[in-house]
């Protein structure tokens, strides 16, 4: 928003550490999410309390803890 705020419909994927905000904007977000891809991890992945990567009990995205957030801020 207004190049200061990242927001995101669901959360982050589990290698948040090497994903830019560059590539998250090079998304083609005119179709349907491809199932492991970025743009999926972007929409149906939820942050937890507890440290480390759990699957989604959606089926898609990944449970991820505080130090996930951590890696994305730094590279970002």
């Amino acid at each position: 928003i207004g190049g200061q705020y990242f927001v995101v419909h669901g959360g982050l994927p589990a290698d948040a550490g090497n994903v830019s905000i560059d590539m998250i904007q090079a998304i083609d977000r005119n179709r349907d999410p491809e199932e492991g891809s970025l743009m999926s991890s972007l929409l149906w992945s939820d942050p937890m309390d507890e440290s480390g990567v759990k699957p989604s009990p959606r089926g898609e995205g990944i449970l991820f803890g505080p130090e996930i957030s951590e890696k994305f801020l730094l590279r970002n």
